[in-house]
């Protein structure tokens, strides 16, 4: 059998419902069906191991959760304990608090021109903190990528971090592309 992707060997998947921890056990519903033993794509066939179907199981108990905390449910929306005491990002980003203010605040809100909106999704994503975004929006008028002036920026900026604001989030962090330069 050829391989492929790393999160899928040539193991038993029989063996992945039979055998799993107890995190493990219950992010496995008892009523489930098991996983199909084999996936073919474009023309490979691969096996599932516990790992990979754990992976979407967990991805379906958070989106799960979300729906949970959305309809109005009260907490806790889930008998993993791990998943029902930590913070999670949503199985949809778009779903997500930040996902869904760049829909309605940046991209939506302002000149709907190709560059405005390019411009504005750019600079929010420098930043990735709407606290940022909205004080730049705030201070800065008109704000556009027409009237742009960097030193405007600089100095709003600068304010923020004078103040000891966080400018920043480490949130949703977008790692340079490799462009094949050494």
């Amino acid at each position: 059998m050829k391989r492929g992707n790393a999160a899928l060997e040539d193991s038993d998947a029989s063996d992945t419902c039979n055998k799993r921890s107890k995190t493990c056990s219950q992010l496995h519903f008892a009523d489930a069906a098991p996983p199909p033993m084999t996936v073919t794509i474009g023309q490979r066939e691969y096996r599932f191991t516990q790992a990979f179907d754990t992976f979407w199981r967990w991805a379906a108990e958070r989106h799960a959760i979300d729906e949970k905390r959305r309809a109005g449910l009260p907490a806790p929306w889930s008998t993993d304990p791990i998943l029902a005491t930590n913070k999670f990002c949503n199985a949809f980003r778009v779903l997500d608090r930040v996902s869904q203010y760049i829909v309605a605040e940046v991209i939506e809100k302002g000149p709907q021109r190709r560059e405005e909106v390019t411009f504005r999704v750019l600079l929010f994503s420098t930043y990735t903190s709407i606290r940022t975004y909205e004080t730049l929006r705030k201070n800065i008028q008109p704000f556009t990528w027409q009237a742009y002036k960097r030193a405007n920026y600089e100095g709003v900026l600068r304010d923020l971090y004078n103040k000891g604001t966080a400018i920043y989030t480490g949130a949703y962090q977008k790692p340079a592309p490799e462009l094949g330069f050494a």
